[in-house]
């Protein structure tokens, strides 16, 4: 449950919850680092977070995290709570969802059909970058076309058709 992430819902953290999400990410954490991170988190379940992070209700959690990553022990001077803080940015990094992924899928097909089949892997990007990338405000038909991009487009066209010819 990434609700741990949000650090209005301190209270309701379970340290188990915290370390269950750590194990499905062992190339975040050192191996020798889960105790360290467990005596983090039940020091950050334990801690005023306002004394820490003023005002941290009405921070971002991002920002929330970034902050907290810099505050140091009062007694050594190291960051504490620099496990916990690593963790929690990578969680704040993972996708909502793979609906991006779906879309760049469908993208390709509707690109790529059976009449376009010898398309090249580079033209292939450049369409996708196109069409992902497309013109917010902008119509098609009111953006302005370079002098030098029509002539090298109709190179282009003129080069793939004539080696089409020759097949």
């Amino acid at each position: 449950n990434l609700s741990v992430v949000n650090p209005e819902n301190q209270d309701d953290v379970k340290p188990e919850q915290i370390l269950t999400l750590a194990e499905r990410f062992p190339n975040v954490m050192k191996a020798d680092a889960r105790e360290q991170l467990h005596l983090e988190i039940l020091d950050y379940v334990s801690t005023n977070l306002e004394a820490l992070v003023p005002n941290y209700k009405d921070l971002p959690v991002d920002e929330f995290w970034g902050k907290l990553s810099k505050v140091r022990s009062v007694s050594s001077g190291k960051l504490r709570f620099s496990e916990l803080c690593q963790l929690m940015k990578v969680l704040l990094v993972l996708p909502h969802s793979n609906c991006g992924v779906e879309r760049a899928f469908s993208i390709v097909r509707h690109i790529k059909t059976e009449f376009r089949s010898q398309m090249s892997h580079q033209t292939l990007v450049n369409l996708m970058s196109c069409k992902i990338n497309k013109f917010i405000d902008t119509e098609c038909y009111e953006v302005e076309v370079s002098g030098k991009l029509l002539k090298s487009a109709k190179q282009a066209a003129t080069k793939n058709n004539e080696s089409l010819q020759q097949k």
